[in-house]
């Protein structure tokens, strides 16, 4: 393996994107430089190293690679001399150590000491360890963060603060906390008409003002804000913190439509997720769009259930006065005295039916009739001869039936049809 074959990969690596294929050519690279011994190449590879796994959603792994070359420059400044690179992925790992709950609180302060100690050993401005020393206050709910803020802002730029669009960003999201949300405007009109180079930028700077815009009133301007970034940050796993951001502003301005599609695109994400603190924030972002979703179809589910209890209530007062015991499959005409309960027996309503009497009648009309029991036929009714003909008009029938439509009793008066006698 040859230094060549370092140089070659490690060129490859700078015309890719940070991510993943980015990442494994250069720790191949790395691999190389140990296995031809040669430290200092080493030394610099593990520098690319380290911004590739921060800009590549791998923070984690920062930490090792960072502290190997801090290390190596501590203990030999002259041979491994890349102070200003170091001293600016400082400030990278120092906002990394906030988002794994598993560092001590301890812990970060040190590093922000050393981070101190080795400005003012350079000669630098303070203005980024102001920076994030307020990050870090603002982070665990420390009131001094206004105290840093202060600072942050009156110190001096030099040639380790954060860039153009980084830098305010983080101020934004500081008023934002405070409420101060027209001098986060003032802060961002600049960044907005300003060319940048930085990787994170302008979608960081749009992300931010969503927030804003949103908070003062001005939806249309904030779902500008959201569509503008979101295309950018839609691409970068690194960026899994900013879409949560965007989920959560879907789930507060009622587009769930808009915050499920973004949910589906980017779950399996979580699986990957840079590190605990963006999982949890898109996870609750997913939380709040997932529940007003649920609240919305609810209401609807509410609203069809009311109308569908209406309309049951409405069937029930047509349909009280039915039999319990059979209902007939023919439709009940208004004033019929066909449609009648059957004798003896109770109706719907807690009517007695022991006597026939008119739908019309009952409290309820119903929606159904019931077959009634017809009455049985005279027997002596006039009947056809063989030839056709009805018997003579000298026969005088007098029937009387049972109002209850039981058995018929009748008195007949006059000649059998057939010529016999008269009957009784």
């Amino acid at each position: 393996m040859s230094v060549e074959d370092v140089f070659e990969l490690m060129r490859r690596a700078d015309e890719l994107p940070y991510g993943e294929a980015r990442t494994v050519l250069v720790e191949d690279a790395l691999r190389r430089a140990d296995a031809a011994g040669d430290e200092v190449l080493a030394f610099r590879v593990r520098i690319a190293l380290t911004n590739a796994y921060h800009y590549g959603a791998e923070p984690a792994k920062a930490f090792a690679t960072f502290s190997r070359t801090l290390a190596d420059h501590d203990r030999d400044p002259g041979r491994f001399d890349e102070t200003h690179s170091l001293l600016w992925q400082m400030k990278a790992v120092v906002n990394s150590l906030t988002k794994f709950p598993e560092i001590p609180l301890d812990r970060t302060h040190a590093v922000l000491d050393d981070m101190e100690r080795r400005y003012r050993a350079g000669g630098h401005s303070l203005q980024a360890v102001y920076h994030y020393r307020c990050a870090v206050a603002r982070h665990v709910g420390d009131e001094s963060a206004l105290d840093w803020f202060a600072k942050w802002r009156a110190a001096e730029r030099d040639g380790l603060s954060d860039c153009a669009g980084c830098d305010p960003t983080g101020m934004m999201y500081q008023l934002i906390d405070a409420g101060r949300f027209e001098e986060a405007l003032e802060i961002a009109a600049p960044v907005l008409d300003a060319e940048l180079t930085c990787s994170e930028q302008p979608q960081g700077v749009q992300t931010a003002l969503m927030q804003v815009y949103l908070r003062t009133g001005r939806p249309a301007e904030a779902a500008d804000m959201h569509r503008r970034a979101y295309r950018v940050n839609r691409t970068q796993l690194a960026d899994l913190a900013d879409i949560g951001e965007h989920l959560e502003f879907c789930g507060l301005t009622g587009n769930e439509a808009r915050g499920l599609e973004i949910l589906e695109r980017h779950l399996g994400w979580l699986d990957r997720a840079p590190n605990p603190h963006a999982a949890m924030g898109f996870a609750a972002a997913a939380a709040l769009v997932l529940a007003a979703r649920r609240r919305r179809a609810t209401g609807r589910r509410r609203c069809g259930d009311r109308r569908r209890a209406s309309r049951a209530a409405a069937t029930s007062r047509w349909t009280r006065c039915a039999p319990s015991w059979r209902r007939s499959r023919r439709s009940w005409r208004p004033g019929s005295t066909r449609a009648t309960a059957r004798p003896g027996r109770a109706t719907r309503c807690g009517r007695s039916s022991t006597r026939s009497r008119s739908a019309s009648s009952c409290r309820w009309p119903r929606t159904t009739a019931v077959r009634r029991r017809r009455p049985r036929p005279c027997r002596c009714r006039s009947r056809r001869t063989r030839t056709g003909r009805s018997t003579p008009s000298t026969i005088s029938t007098s029937c009387s039936t049972s109002p209850t439509g039981g058995a018929a009793s009748a008195t007949c008066s006059g000649r059998s049809p057939r010529g016999g006698g008269s009957t009784s």
